[in-house]
């Protein structure tokens, strides 16, 4: 995916630091997930906090804090409503002349002429990695729509085949169909 102006943002500038930790903030809002198609989150609101701790002119250590929300749809009554995140990630970021293709998800290598690291498409995982497999109200401790609810078991009953109709209870009134014969 090609960078946008706006992902420019998420640039970090990591030349030129000096040794030691250094406080980089950013914020995901609807206007980042803008930029990622066919994105499951389409609405958050997650503030960042990325400290940057230079060991060496070649090796730092990234370390992400995630706080926030971000909106979801209940699988089971389709409510919207706001899940709750927080969560801390780690990451190694070498400086490497020679850029390595067996690339490990906890190391990011940048080649020895970069200036900065855009961080976007990994801030982008991290709001991934929120996702549950099953959304539920509960997660909000919030309760599904009752009346939702009523109309998908109502939809769902009268599309479900009854159970007298399988084939073997046909085949049960052939058989006994002959039998009077």
């Amino acid at each position: 995916m090609e960078k946008k102006s706006h992902l420019k943002a998420f640039d970090v500038k990591f030349s030129g630091l000096k040794l030691g930790k250094h406080l980089f903030d950013f914020h995901l809002n609807d206007d980042f997930l803008k930029h990622y198609e066919n994105s499951l989150v389409t609405q958050s609101d997650v503030a960042v906090s990325l400290e940057l701790d230079k060991q060496s002119e070649l090796l730092y250590i990234l370390n992400f804090d995630l706080k926030g929300s971000i909106n979801l749809n209940c699988d089971r009554c389709l409510t919207t409503f706001d899940l709750p995140v927080s969560d801390s990630y780690r990451m190694v970021m070498k400086v490497d002349s020679e850029m390595k293709s067996d690339q490990d998800d906890d190391i990011i290598f940048v080649s020895s002429h970069d200036l900065n690291c855009n961080v976007a498409d990994y801030l982008y995982e991290f709001i991934l990695l929120q996702l549950p497999l099953k959304v539920t109200c509960e997660m909000a401790e919030l309760e599904c729509d009752k009346e939702m609810i009523n109309k998908l078991n109502n939809i769902s009953s009268k599309e479900d085949p009854i159970e007298d109709e399988s084939p073997w209870t046909k085949l049960q009134e052939l058989k006994n169909k002959f039998k009077e014969d």
